[in-house]
């Protein structure tokens, strides 16, 4: 073991993530002389989290954000996301019920905060997009497309899934059709929505009903996702048209699967099951 940090708080829920300094601007390498990591707090209380900037070599803390606790802030979700251009961190958190912010923006030199909005509980990991931009899902089944430079968003209104209904995992941009957005909601839906490039919302290009539908995973090389389902099966969906054309049942069939993922040297989906198992499944499937 290289360190071990000092304790951070009740619990760490979120991804860390890194500023890589060989990647920084010269600020950023004036103020450290190595990578910062960067990890968020999943406190039992909805309203004294923190996010830290850790010494990558040594663990040592180099700045706090909220270290007294006088900002209201829930706990951390998803992964922040490091914004090189502008030496920033985007964090999101839950909202305590709707009552506080949930997207924030910091200063990685210092820091301290440079901007927050309330969009309610945000509980899935941004996704980037291919022009630079995140992609923001909320739990009460709203997607935002948001500009981690100009700090804006960039669509007029949120593209609607439905009330309260989460986006599970991530949002994953398809990156041989830029602007094809697949995702699933908790409603057991796929979904594929084309962006239009400018400010206009979303639209839809298909939805597919898969109860208990898991965050997806995209292999344009098969043109197709994969996603697991509560009826213990994983699913091949269609790229162009959400067609569920083929299933692979797990185990007995008996368990929910979870999101899979694929090792491209042995082309082997690995699926988890809700009975605590990984499975190997190849691509595409049987």
């Amino acid at each position: 073991m290289a360190w071990e940090s000092p304790v951070l708080g009740d619990a760490i829920g979120a991804r860390v993530t890194v500023q890589y300094r060989a990647a920084a601007d010269a600020t950023f390498q004036t103020q450290f002389t190595g990578d910062l990591v960067i990890v968020g707090t999943k406190n039992a209380s909805a309203t004294n989290n923190k996010v830290y900037g850790l010494d990558a070599a040594t663990g040592t803390v180099q700045w706090t954000f909220n270290p007294t606790g006088a900002t209201a802030v829930d706990v951390v979700t998803g992964w922040p996301q490091v914004v090189y251009e502008t030496n920033r961190v985007i964090v999101t958190t839950k909202s305590n019920g709707g009552t506080q912010a949930s997207l924030w923006v910091l200063s990685t030199i210092t820091g301290s905060l440079v901007q927050s909005w309330s969009y309610g509980d945000i509980t899935m990991g941004l996704g980037g997009a291919t022009n630079g931009t995140l992609y923001v899902g909320t739990a009460s089944g709203k997607l935002y497309e948001f500009d981690p430079v100009t700090l804006g968003m960039v669509w007029s209104g949120p593209y609607d899934t439905g009330t309260n209904n989460v986006i599970v995992g991530w949002v994953w941009e398809d990156w041989e059709q830029r602007g094809r957005l697949y995702f699933s909601t908790t409603d057991g839906h796929v979904w594929a929505v084309q962006t239009s490039g400018g400010t206009a919302p979303p639209s839809l290009v298909w939805k597919t009903t898969l109860s208990g539908a898991s965050a997806p995973l995209v292999l344009e090389s098969n043109g197709a996702l994969y996603v697991g389902g509560s009826d213990g099966k994983i699913h091949e969906l269609r790229l162009t048209d959400g067609v569920d054309q083929k299933q692979a049942t797990i185990g007995a069939g008996a368990s929910a699967v979870g999101s899979p993922t694929w090792d491209a040297t042995s082309g082997w989906l690995y699926a988890p099951t809700a009975n605590g198992k990984i499975w190997a499944v190849p691509a595409p499937l049987p």
